[in-house]
């Protein structure tokens, strides 16, 4: 009699650790962190959803717009954060994320603004709001051109946008820059154009477009991206003389020197 009643109370108890070891081991990154901004009566609802099976989905949600915009991609563990590769980006466009503490985590770098602050998302947690610093920014509109609209359908204008750019301007170089407020890679390619002012500023002149919050460059660079045959994932998109590039690395300085040098002798 003791054997039938000890047996089920072992099974109990055997489940139970495996329930709570489930609990305390799984990967802390998974669930649903959300980020709202809400600036000029502007309310954007930004959700990443990070899935156990390695998916990612990040949602913007314009409510003034009544518009949504997704992205998809993969996730994987690096260290001490996790990267997301999204569908279509490069190897070397891997965006991180890091926990600051078990419902906060920061995206794109380990310290960050609180515009890059994201906050889980749970039964026992309020939802987070902050005001959005904008006194350098339009925020009539909050989309990158690779977001796919999921509530509206995309028109197609391109043959109304002039995508022939300048290669040259009283005798300079022009680099078109096509940027992202915020955007980390694109922070890099600012600074490094400005690093090489010293030996090359004579030699080109950049001019910039920021396209995640003016729907027009957005819609500009596209075009042009469509024109040139370029796929472009994210930003930023560089453009000189005949050649393109799509994000930023270190790998990119020298060929971009070389065609601001070949472009300038021409």
């Amino acid at each position: 009699m003791k054997k039938k009643i000890l047996i089920p109370i072992l099974v109990v108890i055997f489940l139970l650790i495996i329930f709570i070891t489930t609990i305390f081991t799984r990967n802390k990154y998974v669930g649903t962190w959300n980020n709202i901004t809400i600036s000029n009566d502007l309310r954007i609802v930004k959700t990443i959803t990070i899935k156990r099976n390695g998916k990612i989905t990040f949602t913007i949600s314009d409510s003034e717009k009544s518009e949504k915009y997704i992205r998809e991609g993969t996730w994987k563990k690096e260290d001490n954060h996790i990267v997301i590769l999204f569908n279509g980006a490069k190897e070397a466009e891997k965006e991180p994320i890091y926990l600051i503490d078990k419902n906060t985590f920061c995206y794109e770098v380990e310290k960050c603004e609180e515009y890059q602050k994201f906050y889980k998302k749970t039964l026992f947690s309020k939802e987070k709001e902050y005001i959005y610093e904008t006194e350098k920014q339009d925020t009539n509109t909050q989309k990158e051109p690779q977001w796919e609209n999921i509530t509206t359908d995309k028109d197609n204008n391109d043959e109304k946008i002039d995508t022939n750019l300048d290669i040259k301007k009283d005798g300079k170089v022009i680099i078109h820059f096509f940027r992202g407020q915020g955007c980390s890679h694109s922070a890099e390619a600012e600074e490094w154009f400005e690093s090489i002012k010293g030996e090359y500023g004579n030699l080109f002149v950049v001019i910039d477009y920021e396209t995640w919050y003016d729907s027009n460059n957005a819609k500009l660079m596209e075009a042009v991206a469509k024109s040139r045959g370029d796929e472009v994932s994210a930003v930023p998109y560089i453009i000189i003389g005949n050649k393109s590039w799509n994000g930023f690395t270190e790998s990119y300085e020298q060929e971009m020197i070389n065609e601001i040098k070949s472009v300038s002798s021409e």
